[in-house]
């Protein structure tokens, strides 16, 4: 959905910040006293807002200069507002060594010890963001056009991009806080599910959860299974395989 969005095929949440986004938030609010842990949906919501306010930096600083918002500077800018927002992280960890024996597991990505209360606390926000995404697919389909030929048949074209980008921010939320920032599987599944459907968002972004559910739990089985009787964690095996492919996407945009 985020690729189709920004009309970016190298949008991802891990490139473009928003899960560094939602580490550090996640990471800053465990640091700080608990009030901000009362409720049992705060993990969520705090991850989505990092991720949201992180993202919401890089539009904006994309979109200075001459040039305005391009798909080149969307990147850059998210690669160096998540390595900032990952040195702000290690400096917490640093300072903080209690903070560092909570998360430093997490952080790696990990789905060992999510538990089903774990799962119930975050469907509620999944729920929202996966309507607020059913809501807009249709208006995606015809924003493939083009902005200004989505505006002539009637798609309010920024109202549309800010749904999804909430929605998107939200998804983020719920994955980030549960799992840790695991990257690359949007890069991965987005671009496998647009070459079996094409076009079609209803289709297309149910696929790309169903895939990116599958892939995660070969790697999660990968990690256990490969350094057996020690595991690895689940985002050090998506690394090594969606690096290559963030390469080759690279490579392919730029020829």
């Amino acid at each position: 959905m985020l690729q189709s969005i920004l009309r970016n095929p190298l949008a991802e949440p891990h490139i473009l910040g928003l899960n560094a986004g939602a580490s550090l938030a996640l990471v800053a609010s465990t640091a700080l006293p608990a009030g901000l842990m009362v409720f049992p949906a705060s993990r969520p919501l705090i991850a989505a807002a990092g991720s949201g306010i992180l993202f919401a930096l890089v539009l904006f600083l994309s979109s200075a200069g001459r040039t305005g918002l391009t798909m080149t500077k969307v990147t850059f800018c998210g690669i160096a507002l998540s390595a900032l927002a990952s040195a702000c992280v290690s400096a917490i960890l640093i300072l903080d060594q209690e903070t560092l024996e909570q998360m430093r597991f997490w952080l790696a990505g990990d789905l060992s010890g999510i538990s089903l209360s774990d799962l119930q606390t975050v469907l509620p926000i999944v729920m929202i963001a996966a309507m607020a995404a059913a809501w807009i697919t249709s208006r995606l389909d015809i924003m493939a056009l083009g902005d200004q030929a989505a505006t002539g048949l009637g798609v309010p074209v920024r109202q549309t991009r800010l749904i999804g980008l909430i929605a998107t921010a939200l998804f983020c939320g719920a994955s980030v806080s549960l799992c840790g920032p695991i990257g690359f599987i949007g890069l991965i599944v987005g671009g496998v599910a647009h070459r079996m459907v094409g076009g079609r968002h209803m289709v297309s972004i149910p696929l790309s959860a169903l895939l990116g559910a599958n892939l995660m739990i070969a790697a999660d089985i990968a990690a256990r299974t490969i350094a057996a009787p020690q595991e690895l964690a689940t985002g050090i095996l998506t690394a090594f395989v969606g690096a290559p492919v963030f390469i080759a996407v690279v490579t392919r945009v730029l020829r």
